[in-house]
């Protein structure tokens, strides 16, 4: 029997954060204290925080989300999202 396999593209590594695109699900690993930049997609972005905790600032108020739980950003909206402890993320766009 033979397995197909292939190697998984990274799309981020850089200090606290290490995300890998699966095809249209981004698996993120982020460590505590890590800031993800204020950003915005044009698309709505549906995300499950499967561990940890983070805080996410949409425009002028603060979420604390604590996994595990889903979440959904419209498209077209500036965020950002900063990493209370270490967090597994999936992002789906």
């Amino acid at each position: 029997m033979k397995i197909d396999t292939e190697k998984l593209n990274i799309i981020e590594n850089k200090p606290g954060c290490l995300a890998y695109d699966c095809e249209g699900v981004y698996y993120i690993e982020l460590k505590a204290g890590t800031v993800a930049s204020d950003h915005m997609h044009k698309e709505k972005e549906v995300i499950y925080l499967v561990s940890g905790t983070i805080k996410v600032e949409i425009e002028d108020e603060v979420f604390k989300l604590v996994a595990p739980i889903k979440f959904t950003l419209p498209g077209g909206v500036h965020h950002k999202v900063s990493a209370v402890t270490g967090c597994i993320v999936l992002e789906v766009r």
